[in-house]
């Protein structure tokens, strides 16, 4: 089976923000591991500088778009992307809070509560119900969004428990999340089944039916292992088992793995930020056009032997049928004769 990539596909289908978002998330969940394991001894201030790149690339994006919006007021086909963009810097702006608070928790244990760190990501997650309720009405892409709403209450209670005011188990704590987990289970066995039958029809094309079984192995390579994570984690925190914390990660690195390759075909992004205003490979291949000779590379790998070994079959017997039909071609110009000569039966294919 031969398959066709295509190196500008694959760019102008790259999202850019997924991909720095899903990046700077698995650098902080692989130094954070070696910090919580005592592998290495940095600051918790250090540990943080991952999502900190992500919040400082938001916040300038979002200063630079707004000042070619209001100097450029020609550019300003539709409001919805800015707006978008707006909300997007305000919600990365409380994160922003939410960890500094964290961060001054954990390097000084005495300084705060941990309900009063968690009043940014509470206060952004009851707020982020109205955004994802503006998204879905202006068809807006709204996952961060979508996520801090749906776990609202399950900050909450990590707030409660980690000081001490509930006493329920990790497992009672985690039931907010283990709700959004089967329903997401639900939807995961939906596109399995879905993307099945529609494998097994015959109208599709090869195309189709393979775009239908990358969404279904990529939803089940996501659900598993955020599900084998947060199995391990409950776990440990109620020391049922003494596992480091870089093995409870691993599964999730698995995960952030599969959303890194998965953002070089999730077409989109808002064109608002850092006022780019076009598709953001546009932007790279016009501010370096050296790339563009990278960028229009396409190659098929794959090939079968038995596929190989029949068009090397039928090529040569295509030569041998064509080499007496230029012999008796220059047999008749040496001899000026003008009769017509038929040519010979070309065998494409052996019997």
């Amino acid at each position: 089976m031969a398959i066709d990539f295509n190196l500008r596909n694959l760019f102008h289908d790259f999202n850019h923000s997924k991909f720095t978002v899903y990046s700077c998330l698995l650098l902080f969940t692989i130094i954070l591991g070696f910090r919580l394991d005592s592998d290495i001894q940095l600051s918790f201030w250090m540990v943080f500088l991952p999502l900190w790149l992500w919040k400082l690339l938001a916040l300038i994006g979002g200063i630079v778009g707004t000042v070619i919006w209001v100097r450029n007021p020609s550019l300003r086909d539709s409001a919805t992307d800015f707006n978008a963009m707006i909300y997007s810097v305000i919600v990365h702006c409380f994160l922003f809070a939410f960890e500094i608070l964290i961060c001054q928790k954990l390097q000084s244990p005495d300084s705060m509560l941990w309900v009063t760190a968690f009043i940014p990501i509470v206060t952004i997650s009851l707020l982020c119900i109205i955004i994802c309720v503006w998204g879905f009405r202006h068809d807006r892409s709204i996952d961060l969004e979508l996520i801090l709403a749906v776990n609202s209450v399950e900050l909450v209670f990590i707030g409660l428990k980690l000081d001490g005011i509930i006493r329920w188990v990790w497992s009672v704590i985690f039931i907010p999340l283990w709700v959004v987990m089967c329903v997401l289970s639900i939807v995961v066995i939906y596109y399995i089944i879905w993307s099945a039958l529609f494998i097994r029809t015959a109208d599709l094309v090869s195309q189709q039916r393979r775009s239908y079984m990358v969404l279904a192995v990529t939803a089940l390579a996501l659900l598993v292992p955020m599900l084998a994570f947060e199995i391990l984690l409950v776990r440990r925190l109620e020391g049922i088992n003494n596992l480091s914390y870089l093995i409870i990660f691993f599964p999730l690195y698995l995960a952030l793995t599969t959303l890194i390759i998965t953002s070089f075909g999730q077409r989109g992004g808002n064109p608002w930020w850092f006022g780019i205003r076009q598709d953001f490979c546009a932007f790279l291949l016009d501010l370096c056009p050296c790339l563009r000779e990278y960028g229009n590379v396409s190659y098929k790998t794959g090939v079968g032997r038995g596929s190989s070994a029949e068009d090397g079959v039928g090529v040569a017997l295509q030569r041998s049928a064509a080499a007496p039909q230029q012999s008796t071609a220059r047999q008749s110009r040496g001899s000026g004769s003008t009769r017509t000569i038929s040519p010979p039966l070309a065998i494409d294919s052996p019997d």
